[in-house]
């Protein structure tokens, strides 16, 4: 048996958390340690949102150091590397942020692997030194070698065990009373713990999507409802007073949702209500039907746009009237929207800007507001957004690495893709901040 420590690198000094960081537990990283726990590995989590990047350094003692990242704790990240490595540990780096930089990471000699995509088994076959293994990517003879790449699907991920070494809720309920606090809200709850039982966004396939989405995951998979239903109940026996289900798009499947529906209503309710993602094209009569039933008591929909050319030129071909039509559904059924806006996207105008504005104060008069997100684009590596900017050598040479700088990304897309014109970041963060006296909440990173 070999102790493995799975990290989330803190946000970096000088850079501004996250709205929700602190508040959800890395269930990536929960997924990962109850996978290598159920083969048998001493597994410790260290989330970074918790522990600063001092006691994180002390407390490495691990065979194995696997670390996750985003944009924002890059420097973390390499600290943490160093330590690590000082320390005899193999490091690796996974998740999110590193598929589409694998190569980038393998410049730091510190890093000995990097996983894209899946790391379940990827992680456990470097724990056993079988390095010919899917998903994996490292030196050898001063070459970066990229194993084949297999997309995993949820019904093979064994049940999700939350009393891995590391894991306090009590932490995140503490945090998230903390956060309701200092922004306008409409939250009923106060103890959430997150799921995912639904992999993929049906958005993502045939290499679609839209333009700002970095997701990895382009394949679709599902837990069974049985599944799906055990882990709410085990969820509830945590002391959760709400799910939050973070799949891309819960209600996509109207198969699974009748089946869900149907077992709910004869194994009787979880007894706490759950907030799902959704695109408003999958939301009517009959899905308002299952939600009731299922206890969906917000959505969060991602509305990005209020203009229709600009949705469609990003890649999200929703209308104004069904987004109205889905905000009216909701309206009715007594079930809170929580949406969510991009801006900056691909073609913006000033006038665009303000049809989305527009379309939010329309949503809060159909239906009730949970709560509203805004962010401003940023074309993360991975996205169509950042494909697009790549296509310029000075950008590519400019942001090049993996140390990228979120606002210096965000002010070169604006300025190139849209016609808000070179002070287009900051026409969008001074309309922001006048918008923000109105229960608006900013949220930066997808």
């Amino acid at each position: 048996m070999k102790k493995i420590q799975l990290i989330s690198a803190p946000v970096d000094k000088g850079k501004i958390p996250l709205y929700e960081d602190g508040v959800f537990a890395p269930l990536g990283l929960i997924w990962l340690g109850t996978y290598l726990k159920h083969n048998n590995e001493d597994v410790e989590i260290i989330d970074g949102q918790h522990v600063n990047l001092d006691k994180i350094i002390f407390k490495l003692d691990a065979d194995i150091v696997g670390l996750s990242f985003n944009i924002f704790s890059t420097e973390s990240l390499d600290r943490i590397a160093e330590a690590a490595k000082n320390k005899g540990s193999t490091v690796v780096v996974g998740g999110q942020a590193a598929t589409p930089l694998s190569k980038e990471l393998l410049t730091n000699h510190n890093i000995d692997y990097v996983i894209r995509h899946d790391g379940r088994s990827a992680l456990y076959n470097i724990s056993r030194g079988i390095l010919d293994t899917h998903n994996v990517s490292y030196r050898k003879d001063n070459k970066i070698i990229e194993n084949e790449v297999l997309l995993s699907y949820l019904p093979g991920f064994p049940p999700v065990d939350w009393h891995l070494d590391g894991i306090i809720t009590a932490d995140y309920w503490d945090k998230f009373q903390e956060i309701i606090k200092s922004v306008p809200n409409n939250h009923k709850h106060r103890r959430p713990l997150s799921s995912f039982t639904k992999r993929g966004c049906p958005m993502r396939q045939n290499d679609k999507g839209c333009s700002f989405c970095s997701r990895v995951d382009t394949n679709l998979g599902s837990r069974a409802p049985k599944q799906a239903y055990d882990e709410f109940q085990y969820l509830v026996g945590l002391g959760a007073d709400r799910i939050e289900e973070f799949s891309d798009s819960w209600l996509y499947d109207k198969k699974w949702l009748r089946e869900f529906t149907d077992l709910t209503k004869k194994k009787g309710h979880w007894g706490i209500p759950v907030r799902v993602y959704a695109d408003t094209r999958h939301i009517d009569p009959k899905t308002i039907e299952y939600m009731k039933v299922i206890g969906i008591d917000s959505v969060i929909l991602g509305i990005e746009s209020g203009n229709e050319e600009i949705l469609q030129g990003n890649g999200k071909p929703n209308t104004i009237k069904q987004i109205l039509n889905c905000a009216d559904l909701l309206g009715k059924a007594g079930i809170k929207a929580s949406p969510s806006y991009v801006l900056g996207l691909i073609g913006e105008t000033e006038a665009t800007v303000e049809d989305t504005f527009k379309i939010a104060g329309e949503i809060g008069r159909r239906c009730e507001i949970e709560m509203s997100y805004y962010s401003i684009m940023t074309p993360f590596p991975g996205s169509k957004a950042w494909g697009l900017l790549m296509e310029d050598s000075t950008m590519r040479m400019k942001h090049s690495g993996y140390k990228l700088d979120s606002e210096d990304l965000q002010r070169d897309f604006i300025e190139r893709f849209t016609k808000l014109g070179q002070d287009g970041l900051d026409y969008l963060n001074h309309r922001l901040a006048r918008r923000f006296k109105i229960n608006t909440i900013a949220q930066r990173d997808y």
